[in-house]
């Protein structure tokens, strides 16, 4: 491909966005332009993260937006209201999507990008 890829990035928490930070670390951003990162609004550490990796890649800073979305599921959270919040995230995954259209997702498997990727099938992203 010649042109760059627009990208989504799904950050998740704890080990997780340690695995995204070094898959991205060896990536040439250059090629995988623009990106936009989903973080849960409850992982503050993610979004820190991804403040510093793309620091780290100044000819490209310019180029990323950081996006929080609800968290699918909090840790320890019922399964009750797990639907409703399932339902939330579905929702701000739907907006995001429709309006980002992004060429290329990635994500490690952290629930955070379920509702991303359900939303992706769905619109054949």
């Amino acid at each position: 491909r010649r042109k760059p890829v627009k990208t989504l990035i799904v950050m998740g928490s704890g080990g997780h966005t340690g695995e995204m930070v070094r898959l991205l670390s060896a990536l040439d951003f250059r090629h995988f332009s623009p990106r936009l990162y989903l973080v849960a609004r409850t992982d503050d550490m993610s979004a820190k993260r991804v403040q510093q990796l793309e620091s780290s890649h100044v000819s490209t800073a310019d180029s990323f937006q950081t996006v929080a979305i609800s968290r699918s599921r909090e840790v320890h959270q019922s399964w009750i209201s797990t639907v409703l919040s399932f339902l939330i995230s579905i929702l701000d995954s739907l907006r995001i999507l429709f309006s980002y259209q992004p060429d290329l997702i990635l994500c490690n498997g952290p629930g955070t990008c379920v509702p991303p990727c359900v939303i992706a099938l769905l619109l054949r992203v």
